[in-house]
């Protein structure tokens, strides 16, 4: 079974970051209205994943974006989904104070 392709896509929190943005991204690829699995509006830039790798390793200058993406089918195009969690590295995130209770409380049981 051949690997699924995606289509990748980034939506600008800010002004600032829709401007780093547009001057990186050709006008073909213009901001556009797509709905998510919930059916919520994005306005999302199209760009290849090795642009969403760019941007993302360029937050540190101050940009604010989610990331979303979709399966390529031959049928259609499905809705976009917010993949944004799979860049973050996991001990860089903030930990949820219950869930570090609860931890705490397993390793005395232990």
């Amino acid at each position: 079974m051949a690997k699924p392709t995606y289509e990748w896509f980034i939506e600008p929190l800010d002004d600032f970051t829709n401007d780093s943005i547009r001057k990186e991204i050709s006008a073909e690829n213009a901001t556009r209205e797509l709905f998510d699995n919930k059916n919520k509006p994005h306005n999302v830039w199209q760009c290849s994943y090795e642009q969403v790798k760019y941007f993302w390793d360029s937050r540190d200058c101050g940009l604010n974006f989610r990331v979303f993406n979709r399966p390529i089918t031959s049928q259609s195009k499905g809705k976009i989904k917010d993949v944004t969690f799979i860049f973050r590295h996991p001990h860089l995130q903030k930990r949820n104070p219950k869930t570090q209770k609860i931890r705490q409380q397993l390793k005395s049981i232990s």
